[in-house]
């Protein structure tokens, strides 16, 4: 780990995000702390971590118990800093902070201002920030069943289901006949089609990262190579074991099956064979 001394910092967005967050306990505020804390990683920000340095050669980090589990931390501001901690502070890349923090089962998580607002962070928690804080949950489409009859009928642009509604049925599909029935809790899930991964759950006190694509059956859904390698890169950042859900979605009527035609509110058959283990080629 490398460092770096910063001896004046201004009061940062993190620190009034997190002091409006102590002072509101709301969504809002969560989540615009959420997204300060992205930010930092983002940008690969330098940011006040607490240690405990014998000398320049001998610095190792500072531990802090709660409940049982261990953290790290860091201020969101160098007025948060307590000088009776008899702690020392340097400054590292924040990525650095949360690689150590992933990288070492022994560690929790990490608290922020430990001396002051005590905000502890799980990694399941700085998961969800890291990965998922641009992406809404899931959407709530409200078309109705609708009673296409045989063949290919009169419909218009808006009849035919959109990509991001594909998805949207395909995560409900891996969410209610694979994931209730086999014991993962969610952690977060998100229905964007940009999203890497969709689900982040846990099963046997295991985190796992589950990216799911929904298309049309017609279609091959394959694994692309730059989705693979994303997706790698993610679990050897996080050792997190990634998985991959495909579904495949057909009209029920053989005639709009042929065309490859999804429509809104149609009868459908979904291929779906269950969550496959992303691993090394």
């Amino acid at each position: 780990m490398s460092f770096r001394k910063n001896e004046t910092m201004l009061r940062t967005p993190l620190n009034t995000a997190l002091k409006k967050f102590a002072e509101n306990q709301d969504n809002a505020s969560l989540q615009q702390f959420k997204t300060e804390l992205k930010n930092l990683a983002d940008e690969s920000a330098w940011v006040p971590m607490l240690v405990k340095a014998e000398d320049k050669n001998n610095i190792r980090l500072l531990t802090f118990n709660s409940r049982g589990n261990t953290y790290v931390g860091f201020l969101s501001d160098n007025s948060e800093f307590k000088k009776e901690s008899r702690a020392d502070i340097t400054v590292t890349d924040i990525n650095k902070l949360l690689d150590v923090v992933f990288e070492n089962s022994v560690l929790d998580g990490i608290v922020i201002d430990p001396y002051t607002t005590q905000f502890y962070m799980d990694k399941s928690f700085l998961l969800e920030t890291l990965l998922h804080t641009d992406f809404d949950g899931i959407k709530t489409y409200t078309k109705s069943p609708r009673n296409w009859g045989n063949g290919i009928p009169s419909y218009s642009d808006f009849d035919i289901m959109t990509d991001e509604e594909i998805q949207n049925f395909a995560l409900q599909i891996v969410y209610e006949y694979d994931l209730i029935q086999n014991g993962y809790q969610i952690v977060s899930i998100t229905d964007d089609i940009n999203a890497f991964p969709n689900i982040i759950a846990k099963k046997d006190d295991e985190l796992v990262f589950i990216l799911v694509r929904g298309y049309c059956i017609n279609n091959t859904c394959g694994l692309a190579d730059e989705i693979f390698d994303k997706m790698m890169l993610l679990s050897e950042k996080y050792r997190i074991k990634s998985f991959f859900a495909d579904v495949g979605f057909r009209s029920s009527d053989d005639e709009r099956f042929e065309e490859g035609l999804l429509l809104c509110g149609d009868g459908f058959y979904a291929d779906y064979k269950g969550l496959r283990e992303i691993s090394l080629k």
